[in-house]
């Protein structure tokens, strides 16, 4: 009989210390205790995957050996180029859960012009976009753009996409002043008053070693890449 309780008692200890156990792991409802979480988490991990396309917008084909400059509002800067394919593949795993990934900057190289990312049209953004196109460096520059990757969850494996439709760009010379557009001046009668050329997918030259000649009665110009093939 004493040796009968003393199993007993041994036999409730493991049930008991197998209790506690699971109320440290389990919260209310059957729930994961926010510490157990974080335990787990620390474990597991996420699983992440971004794939850069680079697509010409008038054949829909892939556009290759683009060097592309991209960060995202989530503090990602990436610098690289497109393969053959048009695409650019980065895999990465972090202990932070991440919904979806904001493109704020983008540069691309090779005198072209950005038509569309994702479900965004550039022609459709607020405008005056800020971006420019500086020849030396034959490289066009989009800021703060704020365009939502498209994405897919799968077991295991988040996965983000940038898709970027572009068009070779061409430097045209635009007169910044509009003759339909002036303001009266005192003794000189109405002057034509500089404008800027507000249109998206018309990127503004910010530096040239070429200045054009501009001697009157011509206006002055300002020169833009514009997507023309």
């Amino acid at each position: 009989m004493k040796r009968y309780h003393i199993t007993l008692i041994h036999t409730l200890l493991i049930l008991i210390s197998f209790l506690v156990l699971t109320c440290n792991v389990r919260g209310d409802g059957g729930r994961i205790s926010p510490g157990s979480t974080g335990m787990l988490t620390q474990m597991i991990g996420y699983n992440y995957t971004l794939t850069v396309g680079v697509i010409d917008y008038l054949s829909n084909t892939p556009h290759p050996g683009v060097n592309v400059y991209l960060k995202t509002a989530q503090g990602f800067e990436l610098n690289f180029k497109v393969n053959a394919s048009g695409l650019y593949q980065w895999s990465w795993r972090s202990q932070s859960l991440i919904e979806n990934l904001r493109l704020d900057d983008i540069s691309i190289d090779g005198n072209l012009t950005i038509i569309r990312i994702c479900q965004v049209s550039v022609d459709e953004m607020e405008v005056p976009l800020n971006r420019y196109f500086i020849p030396e460096e034959n490289r066009t520059y989009y800021f703060d753009l704020k365009i939502n990757s498209w994405f897919e969850r799968k077991p295991g494996r988040t996965f983000f996409y940038f898709i970027i439709w572009v068009l070779n760009g061409k430097v045209i010379p635009v007169a910044n002043f509009d003759p339909l557009y002036t303001k009266w001046v005192w003794g000189r009668g109405d002057v034509p008053v500089k404008k800027d050329l507000i249109i998206n997918l018309a990127v503004p030259v910010k530096s040239s070693n070429k200045p054009l000649p501009h001697p009157p009665p011509y206006p002055p110009f300002d020169l833009y890449l514009f997507p023309l093939n």
